[in-house]
């Protein structure tokens, strides 16, 4: 009996934090005006067309997006949503009952709050004491498109919760392979880079565990985890018999016309590419002076590091998570160079396409946090301050702050 009790009080401060997030996101889902350019508008005609008209694999040229001051009524626009259908058909049977945006939002807070409260107590097994577990979970839910995205109709919201199982199922592998597998067809029916991003995850993650535990290759975890990628890439293999691309791109939209395309050589590129990322980064883009945003986004990174070179116990998920991000950024850089130079877009630098990986990544931080600062008890609440900052909270620190000096 006193240790269930105790074990309630550990949770107590984690629920509270959860609580908090879940409260930030709920004010941006009443208070972020609709449509918010997070292609929120283009959500929710998909979501609108599914309901009129729905199927699993739609021709994607033939999506409009509705007008934006008549919801219910078509513009001739085009629309470039190009994602699996899931996310859509799942939020159509909203229509069945109200076509209030905020419904379709608070859907969407519901997808973020339960993804995140299965990273912060699936990940609160990693540490020992509740102290540790509580800088886990805040640094867990500092990623900072979170909350912002978490209010508004995105089906990067979708990708989080298969984000979260596969983050889960790892943490509690074998006995949670299943969860892994749930989590990777999730993400193929999410979006791409979710697939790409936990697909490498899980592959690292395995050959770490063929090379090292010395697990059969083709064991029935193996076999299933490759069945349930496999399921996930069903969309994209669909379009590419279809059109010949693994998925539709508008070049109405995104193609720049040649004479005003910015001359850029692959490295002037790769600067520009990796700037966009920097300036990306806080739920504010542009609100932090570039070297500002670039230091809350690298000490996050460097502090991993630390944590997974002194921490044994962790090194093989932050190594699987680690890697997932070097191999998502050389398909992102790919993936951009080529957008550029076949149609000028130079908008695909995106940092929140990076969520599903965060929550491997915050373990990490964690663990190069508790290193950090064994000595330097003091120097916790800075790096917190530093990983608040890019965050909705923190923008709005930022914003009073500014006021008050204007």
């Amino acid at each position: 009996m006193a240790q269930e009790t105790g074990h309630r009080l550990a949770l107590a401060p984690i629920a509270l934090m959860l609580s908090a997030f879940v409260l930030i996101t709920l004010g941006v889902a009443f208070l972020y005006p609709f449509p918010s350019p997070y292609d929120e508008l283009q959500h929710y005609s998909v979501i609108r067309a599914q309901f009129e008209a729905p199927t699993i694999f739609p021709d994607y040229s033939e999506y409009k997006v509705l007008r934006a001051d008549d919801l219910d009524r078509w513009s001739p626009d085009g629309n470039y949503i190009n994602h699996p259908s899931l996310y859509y058909i799942a939020l159509a049977n909203i229509f069945r009952f109200s076509a209030d945006v905020i419904v379709f939002r608070l859907a969407n807070v519901a997808l973020i709050a339960g993804a995140l409260a299965l990273v912060v107590l699936a990940g609160a097994r990693l540490f020992r004491t509740p102290a540790e577990r509580l800088l886990f979970a805040l640094i867990a839910l500092c990623f900072p498109k979170y909350a912002l995205i978490g209010g508004m109709i995105n089906n990067d919201n979708l990708a989080m919760l298969a984000g979260a199982l596969v983050f889960a199922g790892l943490v509690r592998y074998p006995a949670a392979a299943w969860c892994c597998a749930l989590g990777l067809a999730l993400a193929g029916w999410s979006k791409l880079t979710a697939l790409i991003a936990l697909a490498a995850v899980v592959g690292i993650d395995r050959l770490a565990g063929v090379r090292r535990a010395g697990e059969a290759i083709g064991s029935r975890c193996h076999a299933a985890l490759a069945g349930a990628a496999l399921v996930g890439a069903l969309p994209y293999l669909v379009n590419l018999v279809r059109t010949g691309d693994l998925v539709a791109v508008n070049a109405a939209v995104y193609g720049v016309p040649v004479d005003q395309r910015p001359i850029l050589g692959f490295w002037r590129f790769i600067e520009a590419f990796f700037a966009a990322l920097v300036v990306k980064w806080p739920v504010n883009e542009g609100g932090l002076p570039l070297v500002v945003a670039g230091v809350t986004l690298m000490v996050p990174l460097v502090l991993a590091a630390i944590g997974a070179a002194r921490c044994p116990r962790i090194r093989r998920l932050a190594a699987a998570y680690g890697g997932s991000v070097a191999i998502m950024l050389a398909v992102h850089v790919g993936f951009g160079w080529e957008a550029f130079r076949g149609i000028g877009d130079l908008t695909i630098a995106q940092t929140r396409y990076y969520n599903v990986l965060w929550p491997g990544i915050a373990v990490a931080t964690t663990a190069g946090v508790l290193s950090v600062t064994r000595r330097r008890r003091w120097l916790q609440w800075p790096l917190i301050g530093l990983f608040l900052l890019p965050t909705v909270p923190g923008a709005l620190a930022v914003s009073l702050v500014q006021g008050a000096g204007g």
